[in-house]
């Protein structure tokens, strides 16, 4: 059955509202699965499966699957899809779960799986909560394979100096390792969309500068939220220099060591 006829039977309209846009690419998906590089030791996380053309591929390596579905409609067809028709083998190991992803707590897997990997052609809508949501949840996951709006996989990588470099940027720099893939046209996508995709691995590191977690998540934010603005201005300081740092620098000059550096010499009784 086609996915337009899928859709149609099941009375789902792809939402705006959650970013909905179906891989239906068979050969796409086939890529996507080699490189997340699944055996039969790994749990998989899968944020936003839809019509399940992912879920079939991860249910046949992995040991355990768990997908998380908002919509209620889609979440009603995959289980019908994996529970009701005759699929095989494949489904005996996997886990449905109706909620959000952001509202999930990891730590409720936590005694199924002692780390887990993370598969998933994410609904754009939640891009960027979802993001600030691995970097929470790092110590839960050993690999990401996210497919992201490739605008989004640029503004991750961006180098200090670039336009589109920004607190995520310097986030994910800092917390993970990141590794660009192959893009994916609009026409691998049902509806069809004018959006290039890219697919992006992300590995949280094993070792890390130490630093103040909050007070480098308030420092960054703050320092990007009037990015034309000096760091003097923008943090709201009366110094010219803390940590070596020239102040009077707008932050997209600053790299992720520079910041790092930032904040070990901005105590919480100066900053605010």
């Amino acid at each position: 059955m086609f996915v337009k006829e899928i859709l149609k039977e099941q009375g789902i309209k792809p939402s705006k509202q959650f970013g909905q846009s179906f891989l239906v690419d068979e050969k796409i998906a086939e890529r996507i699965i080699r490189l997340s590089e699944i055996s039969q030791e790994d749990v998989v996380l899968e944020v936003g499966p839809g019509l399940g053309i992912l879920t079939q591929y991860l249910c046949a390596y992995a040991k355990k699957v768990f997908a998380v579905e908002k919509d209620p409609l889609l979440f009603r067809y995959l289980t019908q899809k994996f529970f009701t028709e005759s699929c095989g083998q494949g489904t005996k190991n996997l886990v449905l779960l109706n909620q959000d992803i952001l509202s999930l707590k990891v730590s409720s897997l936590k005694s199924q799986v002692s780390s887990l990997k993370i598969v998933s052609n994410l609904p754009y809508s939640i891009t960027n909560d979802f993001l600030y949501w691995i970097l929470s949840n790092r110590a839960f996951f050993k690999l990401c394979i996210l497919t992201l709006q490739k605008e989004v996989v640029q503004r991750l990588c961006a180098q200090p100096g670039s336009k589109i470099y920004g607190a995520l940027s310097v986030f994910h720099q800092f917390y993970m390792e990141l590794e660009q893939h192959f893009s994916i046209s609009g026409n691998s996508f049902f509806p069809r969309t004018p959006i290039v995709s890219q697919v992006i691995s992300i590995l949280p590191k094993s070792r890390l500068k130490e630093v103040q977690e909050p007070l480098f998540f308030k420092v960054v934010k703050r320092s990007f939220q009037e990015r034309r603005k000096q760091l003097k201005n923008s943090l709201g300081l009366k110094i010219d220099t803390a940590g070596g740092i020239d102040l009077s620098r707008r932050p997209e000059s600053l790299s992720c060591e520079e910041f790092v550096k930032l904040t070990r010499s901005l105590s919480t009784r100066v900053f605010h």
